[in-house]
């Protein structure tokens, strides 16, 4: 079963793990909340295209914040203001 989302969220991973090297790379929002039982494959597919060393080295995590996580960010920067 395949579907878009899972697809560029995919593609947007390997792609920053090549570029960037990143530690970890968070997910979250309301928007990618329905799919956090997808970083598991999001993951493995990702070795399959990404940078060899740095795919091994970067973890995928879902936001501690869940769905509220661009609430949250929201208020803050109107606070920060």
């Amino acid at each position: 079963r395949s579907t878009l989302f899972p697809y560029t969220t995919l593609f947007r991973s390997r792609t920053g793990v090549s570029l960037f090297n990143p530690e970890k790379i968070i997910f979250g929002g309301g928007v990618f909340g329905p799919a956090l039982k997808f970083l598991d494959a999001i993951y493995e597919e990702a070795k399959k295209w990404a940078q060899p060393i740095s795919i091994q080295q970067v973890k995928l995590e879902g936001a501690a914040l869940g769905n509220d996580a661009g609430l949250y960010g929201a208020g803050y920067l109107a606070l920060k203001g």
